[in-house]
């Protein structure tokens, strides 16, 4: 049996790849091998260029007489990508229709759009519109302070009679809502991406969390959607400059008249006075608030001259005494999905372990701890510098869930450290290198997933792959992860996760 499709050539603006039609059919010789009880080698699937209709299927007996050739053309629609946004490039969704022909004349061909091609014209033509329409009049008002994003949350609830079949091969299954769903996400990213560079917004302000909840059983059949924005009202967490000089003269910078004029110490916290220079206004200090809890401070009070910081006081290490390292432990299980707070659970435990320790590495923009397992070799020695045992090694960093829907990484990365901590084999690693795991980096966006997953466990859940504004830590050019502690490590792999 042979499967001929051709490259897909749409008019001039089209979306789609060449390769569309075989990735709509994909993987269907695998599905008539396992009906028809073949080997799979008995179907080839190949591209035809010249084919006039975008599918063919030819069968042949063992002799080589033909038995079977037919043809599908698949009826489409054109839609612009960002609706009424210009410039908007055009998709063609496939559509269902009526075709009645008497003989040879056709009498009725017309088009019927399909609940799924309703909902893209009513969001292209009102919804996304309205709501870049909004950000455009907060660009032209000239707003400040900016906010980290437009949106604290944007709400896309659709509710469709749609098909949701596992395939039993792999884990392909059809599920339209699913696509759905990826595309509703991916789409207001690149609206956004457009918008901000039309308008010349840097890359530090971010659109939101985009939320898409979609489900594929209607009541009565009748198709449901609802769109919901709310402002973002936190104030921005980037860079701003105090006035004055940029490396002021001095250990306090006393040369613009800024400097450290009190400190008081209790036994919880302790409080910083650092006085303001005068050419400071109180934007730049908001945003130097913001910037301060990332580095474990908290701005209690500013005013025109002062800033009043407030930190954790020290706390002495509990000795081995008090705080006894437990020799053995079981494994994390790796059968099952961890939440967030079986993550934070394990990560303690797991510092149990010889040479294992954990701290916060960072907050997420949304203030979720960022947890880190360092693994080096215990030392028995309290005269011999740790830190400078670590740097006479290469370190290895494991960087898992900056994607937060690929969730077996972060099992992986628990694992591991166990394997280092608990086995012999795992332990003679840290001869030779340092280890360090972040189990989960983007915090926000695992958040947004374990709503989604609670709704919908067998989808994919895309759109949390990478929140828009997640984690927000020093860059790094080893790999998408943003929570690296310096200096940086020798190597570190993105341990993605699969399956996803």
């Amino acid at each position: 049996m042979e499967l001929c499709f051709a490259p897909f050539v749409g008019p001039h603006g089209t979306m789609e790849t060449r390769t569309r039609r075989l990735q709509e059919i994909y993987p269907a010789p695998d599905l008539l091998a396992r009906s028809l009880q073949w080997d799979v080698s008995r179907i080839r699937i190949r591209l035809v260029p010249n084919q006039r209709a975008a599918y063919r299927v030819r069968a042949w007996d063992s002799k080589g007489q033909l038995l079977l050739e037919e043809a599908l053309n698949p009826r489409w629609t054109a839609l612009p990508y960002f609706g009424r946004i210009t410039p908007a490039k055009r998709v063609h969704p496939t559509t269902s229709g009526i075709r009645m022909v008497q003989g040879s004349r056709v009498l009725l061909d017309r088009s019927i759009p399909t609940d799924r091609e309703v909902f893209w014209r009513v969001f292209g033509k009102r919804w996304l519109p309205a709501l870049l329409k909004s950000m455009e009049r907060r660009v032209v008002s000239g707003h400040t302070p900016w906010p980290r994003a437009f949106w604290k949350e944007i709400r896309i609830d659709v509710i469709m009679e749609e098909t949701e079949k596992a395939l039993d091969l792999d884990q392909e299954r059809l599920s339209p809502m699913e696509a759905l769903h990826e595309d509703v996400y991916f789409t207001m990213l690149d609206a956004y991406k457009d918008f901000a560079e039309r308008h010349g917004l840097g890359q530090s302000l971010h659109l939101g969390q985009i939320m898409p909840f979609v489900a594929w059983k209607s009541p009565r059949g009748r198709a449901k959607a609802r769109f919901e924005a709310r402002p973002f009202t936190g104030s921005m967490a980037g860079c701003a400059s105090l006035g004055g000089s940029t490396h002021p003269q001095g250990p306090f910078g006393k040369e613009d008249g800024s400097g450290t004029v009190w400190l008081r110490c209790h036994k919880r916290h302790w409080h910083v006075g650092i006085l303001l220079s005068s050419s400071t206004d109180l934007r730049a200090a908001h945003n130097l608030a913001n910037i301060l809890p990332r580095l474990g401070l908290e701005c209690v009070a500013t005013h025109q001259s002062e800033m009043i910081l407030r930190c954790p006081a020290p706390r002495r290490k509990r000795s081995q005494a008090t705080a006894p390292r437990r020799k053995t432990l079981a494994s994390p299980p790796t059968d099952r999905i961890l939440s967030m707070r079986d993550v934070a659970h394990w990560v303690r435990k797991l510092s149990s372990l010889p040479g294992l320790r954990f701290w916060e590495a960072a907050k997420s923009s949304q203030g979720r701890a960022v947890w880190a397992l360092e693994a080096a070799l215990p030392c028995p020695s309290p005269a011999v510098s740790q830190a400078r045992l670590r740097l006479l090694k290469p370190t290895l960093v494991f960087n898992a869930r900056h994607h937060a829907n690929e969730v077996s990484g972060t099992e992986a990365a628990l694992f591991s450290a166990w394997t280092v901590g608990a086995t012999d084999t795992g332990r003679a690693l840290l001869r030779k290198v340092n280890l360090l795991w972040i189990p989960a980096e983007n915090l926000d966006g695992v958040a947004a997933f374990e709503r989604l997953f609670g709704r919908r466990p067998a989808t994919n859940c895309t759109q949390h792959a990478t929140m828009p504004w997640a984690a927000s830590f020093t860059k790094t050019i080893f790999s998408q992860g943003l929570g690296f502690p310096k200096p940086w490590p020798s190597a570190a792999p993105g341990n993605d996760g699969f399956p996803k």
